[in-house]
């Protein structure tokens, strides 16, 4: 469809308006219902988040906890494949990529890795391939870096 230039810019103001407005709304959703959310329905959205530059620290601060949670108590109550390398490896990257600071939640994930880099499999864990390594790898970097600027 051709238009003005006019309309054009009432179309992008309006388009930008009502997409920020829905990306709020998501995002709203999921911090306050967070325990609803599927694995992979959270980890798309914080990697949604990631590849957009849109920083929602409340949305990352549950995120973190939960995983924290899991990773840290029971793991029988984790959801399939909340601690499969791929699924970690992907969060915490998306979440660094943000210049989100989780350094609980990265020692973590990196911990898991170290421990399969050295050969030590976790009883029932899948391995983790060279790509989730460098995720981890860069995250961790990161992680550090961002723990060197505020200290």
């Amino acid at each position: 469809r051709k238009g003005t230039v006019a309309d054009e810019s009432v179309l992008d103001k309006n388009l930008i308006h009502e997409c920020a407005g829905f990306v709020v709304q998501v995002c709203g959703h999921a911090t306050s219902s967070i325990r609803s959310w599927k694995v992979g329905e959270l980890t798309g959205l914080v990697f949604s988040l990631s590849k957009l530059g849109l920083l929602d620290e409340a949305l990352l601060r549950e995120v973190g906890r939960l995983w924290w949670t899991w990773l840290q108590g029971d793991e029988k109550k984790a959801p399939p494949d909340a601690l499969s390398p791929q699924t970690l490896a992907n969060l915490v990257l998306a979440m660094t990529r943000l210049g989100y600071a989780d350094p609980e939640l990265v020692a973590l994930v990196c911990g898991r890795a170290g421990g399969a880099a050295k050969g030590v499999a976790r009883k029932g864990s899948k391995t983790w391939n060279e790509k989730e390594m460098t995720n981890v790898l860069w995250a961790g970097a990161c992680a550090l870096g961002f723990h060197e600027v505020s200290a």
